[in-house]
């Protein structure tokens, strides 16, 4: 879906794995501005709470470096009115990946949990 109208955001936060989609960071960001359109809209400050939010405690300075707001460059672009529509279409899929990312961490909450040795 975002190969179609935001592909920077990928270059931003896949790098070269789709699977760092799946990362919170990503979903955080991702989730407050689901288009191009929206992250022009945010300041740095935003982008930087969003990321705490998500649970990144250090290395936010390195935000400069792939600085989400990137994602609002100039690129080709969808018109406005299909840009929303696969921005709605990207948080329904964003919930399912978030569910399935829940799913994950119980599930290796319950592996971990599974061999640790009695005591």
């Amino acid at each position: 879906m975002l190969r179609e109208y935001c592909p920077t955001f990928l270059d931003v936060f896949a790098g070269k794995s789709a699977t760092n989609l799946a990362k919170p960071e990503a979903r955080a960001v991702l989730a407050i501005a689901p288009t191009p359109a929206h992250i022009a809209k945010f300041t740095k400050a935003r982008i930087m709470a969003a990321l705490r939010g998500a649970g990144r405690q250090r290395g936010l300075d390195a935000v400069r470096h792939r600085n989400p707001r990137r994602v609002a460059e100039p690129q080709l672009r969808q018109s406005e009115l299909i840009e929303k529509a696969m921005g709605c279409q990207t948080h329904a899929l964003l919930a399912t990946l978030d569910t399935a990312c829940a799913g994950a961490a119980d599930l290796e909450r319950a592996a971990v949990k599974a061999f640790q040795p009695a005591s």
